[in-house]
Formats: structure tokens, sequence, C-alpha cells
């Protein structure tokens, strides 16, 4: 083996092990969380929908379950959808920062965007018409939240349906769904949260 071979060989190594590194660290990321949290975290279903109350930790359990997609598929973009950008940045943001200190992120606040170490992208968006929901059209993700799901109009069928549900087929990706109860009982928030029920 020459000189050069051998030093190809060394930076192939080196890479391998920088990247088995990365995964066990995000096999790390534990964070705190409620059975029930947890439980919808770990369910393997691709497309899930949680009905919470106010202050039961639903923007807690949704930035643990962004951050631990986030690591688990490198360079790889999760979203976290509320109904406008300034109602994500509102509810997630912070606990966004807190989660991800561990991992010395790069933070683009512009942007409402956290870069870990794998090179993936937490990013923080609204959607609150069918003009930026747009945005996530012909993209490919390991997970979307969407939060505040009673809150969206009349667009929220057409914008799951035909621009988020596409964007996770190639990643074999997850739809989480969450939100508080709402007065009007219709819509495609109401349909998910009620079939398991069978109202």
């Amino acid at each position: 083996m020459t000189p050069s071979e051998r030093e190809k060989k060394e930076k192939e190594l080196l890479a391998l092990l920088e990247l088995e590194a990365k995964y066990r660290k995000s096999l790390a990321f534990r964070p705190k969380l409620f059975n029930q949290q947890a439980q919808f975290i770990q369910d393997t279903r691709k497309l899930k929908a949680a009905l919470c109350s106010r202050r039961a930790g639903k923007s807690h359990m949704a930035g643990c379950y962004v951050i631990a997609e986030a690591l688990k598929h490198p360079r790889s973009t999760v979203p976290y959808v509320a109904l406008t950008r300034g109602h994500a940045k509102r509810i997630m943001w912070k606990t966004l920062l807190d989660l991800t200190r561990p991992y010395n992120p790069q933070v683009n606040l512009t942007e409402l965007r956290i870069t870990l170490s794998n090179g993936s992208d937490i990013v923080l968006a609204g959607a609150n018409d069918e003009a930026t929901a747009e945005v996530f059209r012909g993209q490919k993700f390991p997970l979307v939240v969407l939060d505040e799901c009673a809150s969206f109009r009349s667009h929220f069928r057409e914008m799951v349906e035909e621009v988020i549900e596409p964007a996770l087929i190639d990643m074999n990706g997850t739809l989480a769904m969450i939100g508080t109860p709402s007065a009007a009982c219709r819509g495609l928030f109401f349909d998910a949260t009620n079939i398991v029920t069978g109202k």
C-alpha cells in the first residue's frame, strides 16, 4: 500500500468513526418526558395526532421530537409548523434553544433555524394560508410537526394532503399533528382526533 493510499484509508476510517460518534450521540438524547409524551414519540405510525389540554406539555414534547429526528437523520430538515411564523417562534424557539444547548448548535434567528453538528436543520415556520404552505412543496422530511392544528383554516386539509404528505414519502417520514380542542367540530384535525374515540 502506497503512502497516499494509506492516508486515504485513514481518512475514511476517521470519517466512519466520526459518523458512529454522532449516531451514538443521537441515541443519547433522552429528555425527561411523561409516559404519554414518550408513547406519542415512540409510536411508529406515520400519521398521528395528539389532542391536548392547555399546559399539557405538548410544546416540550414537540421540541424533543424534532430534535430526536434531526439527530437520527443527518443532513435532514425537520420543520415545526404553527399557524404563523410568529406563533412558531413564541411557542417553540426558547424550548429548542434550551434543549439543543448540549449540542453546540448554530443558531440563525433571522431564519428561525437551528443547525445541529450532524448537519440537520430544525426550522420554525408558519402556514396560515395557501401561499405560505407552498414553501414545503418539493422538499423531503423525516418528520413534520404541525401545531395549533385546530386553528388552521380551510386550506389545512389541502396543505396536508397535497404538500406535506408527499414531502414525507422519500424518507418514509412521519406527520405529527398536535393541538388543543376547538369549538368548531369539523376539519381534518377534528376527524383525526375523533377516529380513535369512535365519535
